[in-house]
């Protein structure tokens, strides 16, 4: 038994052994939060420190109340409304939500690169710190709002490693809980502001520059305290523990080495930002962050001007609601803070569900309020609202930091951040024009449909949670499976496809594949029309993206790696139909191949010379437009660039589709050619005849699913897989032939 058909049989065991061992489905009681943190040799000051989040929020909150007339007159500041004249009015928030993107995904891209998350929390710390001390002496809109652009950076950097940073250094079973922490330092920095507002200013009568100064120093005191935050390194639980039960079962890693290195399949940025939304419940938390974003700053602005309009309540008093509700947001947090480990090991979707309760109830609340005109109404309705506010932010944390691989949290991390932050800007602008042309109730109303976003979105996660745990787990496992084995030497095909999902939007179309294929060796790929063949191929190539499974390639993992690259690593791919440039002459098509591999102009010309030998048909049109030749000479101009790129490995779709006995015969002997000088090929065909010409292996496909894997003439057999709506008298046929160029025929058809 190969080592291939060991790792199959011992993957669902691992898989299962690694759940356990990281909490998931478990009825255990979960362990006290400062046990955890002792555990993970860290102490409650790392998590203390973590929540360095709380400054930017209540600097921001501080900017967008907009509480004092001598703002308005120092500055140009509106105290009231959401319009800010002169500069600000263009500049203030735009900039902020600028400065932050900038700075979070900056931040990600340099964790990307193995910096230290504490360095880049410990440099947003001091951004803000200095920020806000910049704010604090501003003498005009351009300081405020430069004050506000290096305020901003500071807070990107500080969410963007904040919450990955906690999701590594604390053991799985105290992660709701840590993450608890954090947001409730979201809502704290809320609430503070206000009441320092308050007290600041009735009751000590300090200026908008005394406050300011104050806030600065608490933002001073943080990025000394980040000073001392070490960071664990990337996964470290969840990559660890998965690696010691792999390495428990299947043995320590060895000395040898793939023949593709980490480096070679190291993935770029780009990829890595696409592959944090690859998991299927992870899709809808952007969708909760951005009405999250919608509703959590502009909505007390609206909520402002709507008592007003309605009650018209003065200053203090609205600030007294804030107060009120923002004590009243945290509570469902020491619910989280209780029981949110214990739930999330037993069934990650119970958190799921709560919030698309609470948000329903909120958009319920708003509705109520928007057209109920009574004072009691609508402070128990607004209560009723920011209930859900809060645990919706820090559950959906929780589960898109869960369900991506570990070493993505920090790009997680900051596309959360920068929707939450874009949302803010795109919510107060609509919900302004709302209110300015239909009135503030539509504006609330405006706010209980994105409440109502956010149920269905969180609904619609709950039911693929789990499963994106399990292919979380799957994933990693498999992964360490690969380096031991391949490490200690044992046998691995050149190209393994495992446990292969794949989907176009909501359309799944790949269900669990398996293929392997050898070094050398050709394999065909059958199946009707729509099974999935070309699909595959693509997610081969790069092009395609799975939601589920591996694609290894030389022993290493080329899942996210991209096209261009597989194409250097020796993976090229003839599509199907017509792949050549039309406006460009034959020899041309040839030479584009050295920019690809980036081929000196001798070996170029050699895999020239060998096109026109194997094809001497288009020896004769060698200067002649692409788009001049017949459909099986651009076949054969398409299967040539294979001799000048010289891949490992040979994706050919559709060989013979439309194509007359004679051309077909002339490219399977080409195909026969490029195998010989020790490229695998894979050919794709709906023609059985033809396939079993060229091979001995062949795999056959239906529905997205592999139905066959095995000897090629043992699939003559199948008369349940070779229907005759498939192949009309294929394997009446198989018996007489005799393989050769003659002999081939397009029996499938398309």
């Amino acid at each position: 038994m190969d080592s291939i058909e060991l790792i199959e049989q011992e993957a669902h065991e691992l898989t299962g052994r690694s759940l356990a061992a990281l909490g998931f489905g478990s009825n255990e009681a979960v362990p006290k939060l400062r046990d955890g943190i002792r555990r993970a040799g860290a102490t409650p000051a790392t998590v203390i420190r973590a929540t360095l989040v709380i400054v930017p929020v209540m600097f921001l909150t501080f900017l967008l109340l907009r509480f004092d007339s001598s703002i308005a007159d120092t500055l140009g500041l509106d105290p009231l409304g959401y319009e800010y004249p002169g500069l600000l009015n263009s500049l203030i928030i735009p900039v902020f939500v600028a400065a932050f993107a900038v700075a979070a995904l900056v931040g990600a891209r340099v964790m990307s690169h193995h910096v230290i998350r504490g360095r880049v929390l410990l440099v947003g710390s001091v951004a803000l710190a200095g920020g806000m001390w910049f704010a604090s002496f501003a003498t005009n809109e351009v300081g405020l709002v430069a004050a506000v652009a290096i305020t901003a950076a500071g807070a990107g950097c500080i969410f963007t490693a904040a919450f990955s940073l906690v999701m590594d250094a604390y053991p799985p079973d105290v992660r709701a809980r840590v993450i608890t922490l954090l947001v409730f330092g979201l809502a704290a920095g809320t609430v503070i502001a206000n009441v320092a507002i308050l007290v600041g200013f009735d009751r000590f009568g300090l200026t908008w520059r005394g406050c300011l100064m104050v806030l600065a120093g608490v933002a001073t005191v943080a990025a000394l305290a980040s000073l001392g935050i070490r960071d664990p390194g990337v996964g470290t639980y969840d990559v660890d523990r998965i690696g010691s039960i792999v390495r428990e079962r299947v043995g320590e890693r060895g000395s040898e080495h793939a023949e593709l290195s980490e480096a070679d399949v190291a993935v770029k940025f780009g990829e890595q930002m696409r592959a944090t939304l690859a998991a299927r419940s992870g899709a809808s938390m952007p969708i909760v962050f951005v009405l999250a974003g919608t509703i959590a700053v502009p909505m007390q602005a609206f909520v402002s001007q709507f008592v007003v309009a309605r009650y018209q309540w003065e200053f203090t008093d609205r600030q007294w609601l804030f107060v009120l509700l923002g004590t009243i947001g945290m509570i469902p947090l020491f619910v989280l803070r209780a029981r949110g480990d214990a739930w999330f090991r037993a069934s990650p979707a119970k958190l799921l569900t709560a919030v698309a309760r609470l948000a329903l109830l909120g958009a319920v609340s708003l509705v109520v309020m928007a057209f109920w005109a009574n004072e009691v109404v609508t402070i128990v309705t607004l209560a009723l609202a920011y209930l859900g506010l809060y645990f919706s932010v820090a559950v959906a944390y929780l589960v898109w930091l869960s369900v991506v691989d570990p070493r993505l949290r920090s790009h997680t991390a900051a596309i959360a951040g920068l929707l939450i932050a874009s949302a803010a800007l795109a919510g107060g602008v609509l919900a302004g024009q709302l209110s300015d042309h239909y009135g503030i109730t539509t504006a609330m109303v405006f706010f209980a449909l994105n409440y109502l976003g956010v149920s269905g979105a969180t609904r619609v996660s709950s039911r693929e949670m789990a499963g994106d745990v399990a292919r979380l787990v799957e994933k990693e496992t498999e992964r360490e499976e690969l380096l031991v084995r391949v490490s200690s030497g044992q046998h691995f095909p050149l190209l393994g496809v495992r446990n292969l999902d794949f989907s176009y939007g909501k359309l799944q179309v790949l269900f669990g594949v398996d293929f392997t294929v050898d070094d050398g060796e050709i394999v065909a790929l059958l199946g009707t029309n729509g099974a999935g063949k070309s699909t595959l191929l693509k997610v081969i190539s790069g092009i395609g993206k799975p939601t589920r499974g591996t694609v290894h390639f030389r022993g290493a993992d080329i899942t996210y790696v991209d096209p261009a690259r597989r194409v250097r690593h020796g993976i090229a791919q003839m599509p199907g139909g017509r792949s050549v440039f039309p406006g460009m002459s034959v020899v041309e098509n040839l030479r584009m191949c050295a920019f690809t591999l980036r081929r000196s102009s001798k070996a170029v010309e050699r895999g020239i010379d060998a096109t026109f030998d194997a094809f001497p048909a288009l020896t004769a049109r060698r200067n002649q437009g692409a788009d001049t030749l017949s459909g099986g000479e651009q076949q054969m101009l398409a299967l040539g660039r294979a001799f000048i790129l010289q891949p490992r490995l040979l994706l050919i779709d559709e060989l013979s589709l439309g194509l007359a006995p004679l051309i077909v015969g002339q490219l399977i002997e080409m195909v026969r050619r490029i195998n010989a000088t020790g490229t695998a090929v894979v050919v794709v065909e709906q023609s059985v005849n033809i396939a079993l010409t060229l091979v001995d292996h062949a795999y056959f496909m239906e529905r997205g699913q592999m139905r066959f894997d095995g000897d090629a003439r043992d699939l003559v057999a199948r008369p349940d897989l070779l229907r005759s709506v498939f192949l009309e008298g294929a394997s009446k046929g198989i018996g007489t032939m005799a393989p050769g160029p003659a002999d081939g025929s397009n029996a499938g058809g398309s």
